[in-house]
């Protein structure tokens, strides 16, 4: 079935070869009509492009159709058989050559004018080289089987007529079958003016001795190679050559009005042909290429910031969606993306809410970029996440990272930093495993970086760690946590960048946690190229929770409240915790809270617990019995026992926080600010509770 198929189309390449290439020998001898030898040979073009365009199966196809169309051709115009064949020989052979060595240096790919290298090889070998093997050829044949022939002048006339034959025809077939001519049909109107303007002005320059007229094409070519490309170039250069080529075959009389012979004045219109033409398409191929260079950049471009914003989502993804709460603490965190393409990192962060109201804080690194960086790094997070709660110090969770990140090559000699702050106290405990160190930025003023707790990375030794760092924090005082990419520079000792943080930090110490991350990372980042993530974690503790000072267990019976306002009286007297005036009221809402306490509390209960705790700006007074919970926004109504109910009205008239937490007991808790402040109306605060009636 294959070969009853090829059949066919091998005839048709034969029919279809020797048609065109006897066309173009008969428009040649017609162009001898002023006696003088043709400007170009147009079926030279014919058979190189057919080779080159063809299957190499298909080539004894097309040499058979060209050599019989050059015998026919030849016959028919009174020359003999025998230097026919010689000349058939020689066109057929020079063909060959040409297309095989052209098809060489392009290395036996589709031949493509458009591209520079192609467009050179094809100049340079069937234009310039083997139509000088013809002309030997042709002349050997003419010297020994025909009337003879002037060796050098038909070698040169030889080499020259085929070359632009093959410059002429086999580019315009060649550039067209490859390149397309689909801007001439974008910009047709274009087109078809230049293609006009320039044929016109050949035609022209002949007919009417005004030889001026012959610069125009090589005025549009120009034109026509950057706006419409290689194919238009080829066509528009083929169109003049024809026309002039018709043209000197009329034997105008500009050779008189140039004052040159027939033949200088082919030689001249034949080096113009050549010169036009092939600059043009040089000129085509290389806006072309430099096209296609903007064309792909801008793809590479667009791919680029969309492969980045991909990666730069899978990152973020692959962080935490939300930071630890704490009524005590600020936590805020920042990652920025590095400006390369793809270049996942291996960054991350990590909150934790801990045990006895502690937060676990922790920033890492995963060496190297890339997906596989990224899959690391969600797995140590996730590792810290589940491991970090169970701790009892940061080196344990590092101890623990190890056996983790050594399941994985992707994981090992990693950094990571992990922090416990306990807010009640502003002790933190800190460790970091071949990470930078953690900056602390006083609250008055200075910042300084944390000693103690470094190790080295994960898995790249073996044995304990150590001992953790600890500091203890003022209230105000913030911690900041980063990755290197915020103080890495290549070329630069690391010192030179933990100097820039720390004096980037000292002047924006005054700013928020969500600000000073912001400010470190534009301060430091801002106005070169990121080549690696950048991770900023501050802490900032607000305030230690107040410190137990008293804590009384009495005895649940009318003499309680009393005993409570004494006990109260007596430690102000010793500490000075409040003012006089202001110890009124605290003794006011604890004989009320106390009074309820003995009034709702359990049948069973004993005792009723109260315990005051004071830092330097809260005093808080917390007053516990075993009863069941209660609704506390709810005051006693106008036909209600107006002999109770109002505790909690007075307790929220005059404290500035105050609320009720209940579990298997309740407490109801105020606190009042140090120093003393205008006083102001109380907002509840309450933790779940059960109705159990007014108090």
């Amino acid at each position: 079935m294959g070969t009853n198929r090829a059949v066919p189309r091998i005839v048709l390449t034969f029919v279809t070869v020797a048609l065109a290439y006897a066309l173009g020998a008969q428009v040649a001898y017609d162009w001898f009509g002023a006696g003088v030898f043709p400007v170009f040979f147009p079926a030279a073009g014919v058979t190189v492009a057919a080779l080159v365009l063809t299957r190499r199966a298909a080539w004894p196809a097309v040499l058979a159709g060209a050599g019989t169309a050059e015998i026919v051709i030849d016959l028919l115009h009174d020359s003999r058989l025998a230097p026919a064949l010689g000349w058939a020989a020689a066109n057929l052979a020079e063909a060959s050559a040409g297309a095989v060595l052209l098809l060489t240096a392009c290395r036996w790919r589709s031949v493509d004018l458009s591209r520079r290298s192609d467009l050179l090889a094809f100049l340079a070998v069937p234009v310039g080289l083997t139509p000088a093997l013809g002309g030997l050829i042709g002349a050997a044949n003419a010297e020994l089987l025909g009337a003879g022939a002037e060796w050098p002048e038909y070698v040169l006339r030889w080499w020259i007529g085929d070359g632009l034959g093959v410059l002429v025809v086999g580019g315009a077939v060649l550039a067209v079958a490859r390149c397309g001519v689909g801007r001439i049909r974008e910009r047709w109107p274009e087109a078809l003016a230049l293609a006009g303007a320039a044929t016109a002005a050949t035609a022209v320059a002949f007919t009417v001795d005004e030889v001026h007229w012959g610069y125009v094409p090589f005025v549009i070519m120009p034109w026509v190679a950057l706006r419409l490309g290689t194919a238009a170039v080829a066509i528009v250069g083929g169109l003049v050559a024809v026309v002039a080529a018709q043209q000197v075959s009329l034997a105008p009389s500009l050779w008189n009005e140039v004052d040159v012979t027939p033949s200088s004045g082919i030689l001249y219109v034949q080096v113009a042909i050549a010169a036009m033409t092939a600059t043009s398409l040089l000129l085509a191929a290389e806006a072309g290429e430099r096209d296609d260079a903007v064309r792909e950049r801008a793809r590479a471009d667009e791919e680029r910031r969309y492969e980045h914003a991909v990666a730069v989502s899978l990152q973020r993804a692959l962080l935490p969606e939300r930071l630890v709460v704490s009524p005590l603490v600020t936590v805020s965190a920042i990652y920025r993306a590095s400006d390369e393409r793809l270049e996942v990192g291996g960054d991350w962060y990590e909150t934790l809410a801990l045990a006895d109201g502690r937060v676990g804080v922790a920033v890492g690194d995963v060496v190297g970029h890339g997906l596989e960086a990224a899959a690391a790094m969600g797995q140590l997070r996730t590792a810290v996440a589940a491991l970090g709660r169970d701790c009892e110090s940061p080196v344990d969770l590092l101890e623990q990272l190890d056996d983790f990140a050594a399941k994985s090559s992707a994981m090992q000699y990693s950094s990571a930093c992990f922090a416990m702050l306990d807010p009640a106290t502003g002790i933190v405990l800190h460790a970091s495993a071949g990470h930078p160190p953690i900056l602390l930025i006083e609250p008055h003023g200075g910042v300084r970086y944390l000693e103690g707790g470094l190790s080295w990375p994960l898995c790249a030794a073996s044995g304990s760690r150590g001992p953790h760092g600890t500091a203890v924090l003022e209230p105000g005082a913030t911690l900041v946590m980063y990755s290197d990419g915020l103080i890495e520079r290549r070329g630069e000792p690391i010192d030179f960048g933990l100097a820039r943080l720390a004096a980037a930090a000292d002047r924006s110490q005054t700013l928020d946690p969500e600000e000073l991350c912001h400010a470190l990372v534009s301060d430091l980042v801002a106005g070169r190229r990121v080549q690696d993530d950048v991770v900023v974690l501050a802490v900032r503790l607000l305030a230690t929770r107040p410190a137990p000072v008293l804590e009384l267990e009495l005895p649940s019976g009318l003499e309680a409240p009393g005993a409570a306002r004494k006990a109260l009286g007596s430690l102000n007297g010793a500490l000075h915790l409040v003012s006089a005036e202001r110890l009124q009221d605290v003794q006011l809402l604890v004989t009320e809270l106390v009074a309820n306490a003995v009034r709702h509390g359990s049948e069973a209960q004993d005792v009723v617990g109260v315990a005051v705790r004071a830092n330097e700006e809260v005093l808080r007074v917390e007053v516990t019995d075993a009863g069941a919970g209660f609704d506390p926004a709810r005051t006693p109504g106008p036909s209600e026992d107006p002999g109770g109910g109002w505790g909690l009205v007075i307790v929220a008239a005059i404290a500035h926080r105050w609320g009720v937490e209940s579990d298997d007991t309740t407490t109801v808790w105020f606190e009042i600010d140090r120093p003393q402040a205008e006083m102001r109306p109380a907002t509840a605060s309450t933790a779940p509770v059960a109705a159990r009636g007014q108090r």
